[in-house]
């Protein structure tokens, strides 16, 4: 359930990053940060 409710937060944090710093290049940087948090 923790990990279920840890996804969203992340969808949000990555939205905000995503709204300060709307550069091309740190999309996959998020993405790569966002696999290695998952496993």
């Amino acid at each position: 359930t923790a990990e279920i409710r840890t996804m969203p937060q992340a969808a949000i944090d990555m939205t905000r990053v995503d709204a300060i710093l709307p550069l091309p290049e740190i999309a996959p940087y998020l993405v790569n940060l966002l696999c290695r948090a998952r496993s």
